[in-house]
């Protein structure tokens, strides 16, 4: 029912751009098997810090690679620019990865894999306030499958489903 919601509230055509359909499943796939790794290995057991400081130097160098061979590789940046990238930086990188982690520690990654499914919610609610976005009906009704499959899991685990 989620998966089907996440299509939705994409918001592209009947099959949408092809190309970043198979990279936002890749990325979900990715984040999935990062997600049991971080549970399974003892990863959750390292300084939230240290873990932080590896990933983002993992991250560098994979943008980077990808920066170079592609040609797209571009560092000019206004004040602006490299203040804005300083604040994402700390906001979603550092910030977002420490709170994620504590997160799996406390409550498993069964339940942070559950909960993680309120992320294209939250983007289109907050693109939809702060950027002017529109909700389209396509997207209100993945936003519902979401928060339906969501609500559909929890409830299972308690009838023991």
């Amino acid at each position: 029912v989620s998966l089907s919601g996440i299509f939705l509230a994409a918001g592209s055509g009947p099959l949408g751009d092809m190309r970043g359909t198979a990279l936002a499943l890749a990325s979900g796939i990715t984040y999935a098997a990062y997600i049991l790794y971080l549970d399974k290995s003892g990863l959750k057991q390292m300084n939230f810090i240290k873990l932080c400081l590896y990933l983002s130097i993992v991250k560098t160098i994979i943008a980077g690679a990808y920066g170079l061979a592609a040609g797209r590789l571009s560092v000019q940046l206004n004040v602006f620019g490299l203040g804005m990238t300083v604040v994402m930086g700390i906001l979603a990188v550092i910030l977002a990865v420490i709170l994620f982690q504590i997160g799996v520690c406390y409550t498993g990654a069964a339940n942070a894999a559950v909960f993680s499914l309120l992320d294209p919610v939250t983007s289109l609610v907050l693109g939809c306030l702060w950027m002017g976005e529109q909700l389209t009906p396509g997207k209100g009704v993945g936003c519902l499958m979401i928060l339906s499959g969501i609500f559909l899991t929890i409830k299972g685990e308690r009838w023991n489903c």
